[in-house]
């Protein structure tokens, strides 16, 4: 079964790669036939980046164990993190525009200053639908504050 999510991440793929199309053939056009190249590569570097990210969400899985929440994912190899329930300080709901539009949340767990990545999460679900993304926010800070 396809979920939403990747579904979203296939039409950001479609969309950028139909922009960048739109003006390396206007660049065609002025400046002559040495750009179809350029588009050619384009094409294939949007591919493969909309092909990576729906195998990415696609790969996304996570599981409430009794003392910690484990998040597994990856395309290349499977990576298992495990953030118990006691580390949690946060955990908020995001949507962005298409996700509004598919009625999708990410759910976003704040761990502190440990297992962070680069947008200050330890954890972040793509993609759930809004009601699942509500129930396990709530589930998690419920399991979160009986841990402390």
């Amino acid at each position: 079964q396809v979920r939403k999510g990747v579904l979203i991440s296939i039409i950001e793929g479609g969309i950028c790669l139909i922009v960048v199309s739109l003006f390396i053939f206007y660049i065609m056009l002025v400046i002559g036939l040495g750009a179809i190249l350029i588009l050619i590569f384009s094409i294939i570097i949007f591919s493969v980046r909309t092909w990576w990210n729906w195998r990415y969400l696609s790969s996304i899985q996570y599981r409430l164990d009794p003392k910690d929440l484990v998040l597994m994912d990856g395309v290349s190899h499977l990576r298992e993190r495990t953030i118990p329930y006691f580390k949690i300080k946060n955990v908020e709901i995001n949507r962005g525009f298409l996700q509004k539009y598919f009625d999708l949340s990410s759910v976003s767990i704040n761990v502190g200053k440990d297992n962070l990545n680069q947008d200050g999460y330890g954890i972040r679900i793509y993609d759930l639908a809004t009601a699942d993304a509500n129930k396990l926010r709530d589930e998690i800070m419920k399991r979160a504050r009986k841990k402390k």
